[in-house]
């Protein structure tokens, strides 16, 4: 997500954690502005948001002085850990990419008007309800799997706090968003890299069939560009699920990210 307060957290994650801890090392974490991370430093740094986000992993990953990672991205996080695999092939095995905002976006597209009608019409301008945090994850989903009150009202909770309304009002001033032209400049040098056949590590992409902001068809022609080059590549459509496949099936999706990234881990993932 980005700063505001609806975007999920990590938090959203918590039916993969154990599972996938079995057998990999597992660390969640949010972006800059977002969940409980700290907001950016200065404000010319919301102006390059989404590449103070993509640093922000990087230096993460060194700051935790990992060797070799699995990086899992959904939505707006398929931008920074796909940015990092292309720049930091040494030190990434696998990359996973669930339902990426960095698809190209067909013109007259589903997701884009449910985006704008998410925005303006489910979530009152005054800032999210739990009420409101319900219909969007109806809205945005295909079944109401795992949507619990209570995670809702956590979330209701975080977008309460100082820090999250300060990161939503300063990217709203800026009209900072995945449709804002510098955002579109860095998804097309994106897909044209990977157009190019220059991602070097092997590449998992997960799809929900139904889902209403990332069209479907959208993630085909995504995963068309991706596999271009000579990387290991597989595309995982989950069906009946929609934006958030993790969330509705966490079994399926937690078996494709184990089956997938399992054939590049060693003894000490």
């Amino acid at each position: 997500g980005q700063p505001d307060p609806i975007s999920p957290t990590a938090q959203m994650w918590k039916q993969n954690f154990d599972a996938l801890a079995k057998h990999f090392r597992v660390i969640a974490y949010d972006n800059l502005g977002h969940g409980y991370t700290d907001n950016p430093r200065m404000q010319q740094d919301y102006e390059t948001y989404y590449e103070r986000v993509a640093d922000h992993l990087y230096d993460f990953i060194e700051a935790l002085e990992l060797q070799r990672v699995h990086l899992v991205g959904h939505s707006q996080g398929g931008w920074p850990v796909m940015r990092v695999a292309l720049d930091h092939p040494e030190i990434v095995r696998c990359v996973v990419s669930v339902g990426t905002g960095l698809a190209p976006m067909s013109r007259g597209a589903n997701g884009v008007g449910n985006f704008a009608y998410l925005l303006t019409s489910v979530i009152p301008p005054e800032g999210p309800t739990v009420e409101s945090l319900y219909r969007e994850g109806v809205f945005t989903g295909h079944t109401r799997n795992n949507l619990m009150w209570s995670d809702l009202q956590r979330r209701y909770e975080l977008s309460k706090r100082p820090e999250i309304i300060e990161a939503r009002d300063a990217m709203a001033a800026l009209r900072m968003s995945p449709g804002h032209p510098y955002f579109q400049e860095l998804r097309a040098a994106v897909l044209d890299e990977l157009a190019a056949g220059e991602l070097r590590v092997p590449h998992l992409v997960i799809w929900g069939r139904n889902d209403p902001m990332a069209d479907y068809e959208d993630g085909l022609k995504f995963f068309d560009i991706a596999a271009s080059g000579n990387a290991r590549s597989e595309l995982r459509v989950i069906n009946h699920a929609g934006h958030s496949p993790m969330v509705e099936y966490p079994e399926i999706f937690n078996d494709a990210v184990r089956g997938f990234c399992g054939n590049f881990r060693s003894q000490l993932d």
